[in-house]
């Protein structure tokens, strides 16, 4: 199902803002597109690890993501960013368009994300 189809099934509003896509928060910035929407600025980060599980990680914006830290947090291997292959396989996304919403294209349930 289609992440559009799905929000309109279960009666959740959402407006679309369309724009390039973005590789650094600069970019975005750039771009006003913090600006045109509510909420915290985030960024989006597809990562794997050695064993390769995937993992979505969101954090703002404005911080930077400490992938050594959040491995040994998660009590997890080295984690390292998936390949643009990998992303548009698993999550059916490109480089610098990484949503959360892309989760809904996860169809095979892969480990870790």
């Amino acid at each position: 199902m289609k992440l559009f189809e799905l929000l309109d099934e279960l009666g959740i509003k959402f407006r679309l803002l369309e724009h390039a896509a973005v590789y650094t928060v600069e970019e975005s910035r750039q771009l006003r597109i913090f600006e045109q929407l509510d909420g915290q600025a985030c960024k989006n980060l597809f990562l794997r690890n050695k064993r390769g599980d995937y993992f979505l990680l969101t954090l703002p914006a404005d911080k930077r993501a400490d992938l050594k830290l959040v491995a040994k947090l998660l009590n997890l291997p080295r984690l390292s960013f998936a390949s643009e292959e990998e992303l548009e396989k698993i999550l059916g996304l490109h480089t610098g368009a990484v949503t959360p919403l892309g989760i809904i294209n996860d169809a095979e349930k892969k480990p870790g994300s």
